[in-house]
């Protein structure tokens, strides 16, 4: 599908690239921290994400040509098993951590109990993903030499591991930490490291 990301390779793309800086990076983590204690019903064992600077130096990598497309696993294997969001916003009021919440909201179009979606969905799934310890993020400023007035940024959050197949449902129902591995603690009605084994 054509779409204005992928113009003739004429058009020169002018990127800037802005860094996350340690505030987005802690709003990240919140983010998912609060999206996944409130999943209905109680997840039996979602684990607790911690910010990745690895996986954000390899969304800023993806990023850097203003494609947007997803990484395909088989041709960049540094990708295989994780996860990408991916989505453009026009540079006007643009707000990263408003863009990711507009995405958690998918929550409210997911029916746990047949895993269906009133609409769109998979955002959602993989942000909720009980498996995913690990996300990091990148921003990328784009426009093009063609059409310099259109500026828009390119968001990427990779998640590891991600989710194999969207098809899937997102967690195992049951009382929030009832499942969590040994030495794990409950938190936020998440599993992370117990203190004593960190």
């Amino acid at each position: 599908m054509w779409n204005f990301f992928n113009l003739p390779l004429l058009v020169m793309w002018l990127v800037i690239a802005e860094a996350l800086t340690p505030q987005e990076r802690d709003a990240v983590v919140e983010f998912h921290t609060k999206l996944r204690e409130r999943v209905q019903p109680p997840a039996s064992s979602m684990q607790l994400m911690s910010y990745s600077n690895d996986l954000e130096r390899l969304s800023e990598e993806w990023i850097s040509h203003c494609a947007y497309e997803l990484p395909d696993e088989e041709v960049d294997t540094k990708y295989v098993g994780t996860g990408m969001f991916l989505t453009v916003q026009s540079a006007d009021g643009f707000n990263f951590i408003s863009k990711l919440q507009a995405y958690g909201s998918e929550a409210k179009e997911y029916h746990y109990a047949n895993n269906t979606c009133d609409s769109l969905c998979a955002d959602y799934k993989m942000m909720v993903w009980s498996k995913t310890t690990e996300v990091g993020c990148a921003v990328q400023l784009c426009s093009s030499s063609l059409l310099p007035y259109i500026r828009s940024y390119l968001i990427a959050c990779l998640y590891k591991p991600g989710i194999p197949r969207v098809t899937e449902r997102p967690y195992e129902k049951g009382r929030s930490c009832s499942k969590c591995p040994d030495g794990f603690e409950c938190y936020r009605k998440q599993c992370r490291l117990s203190s004593s084994e960190k």
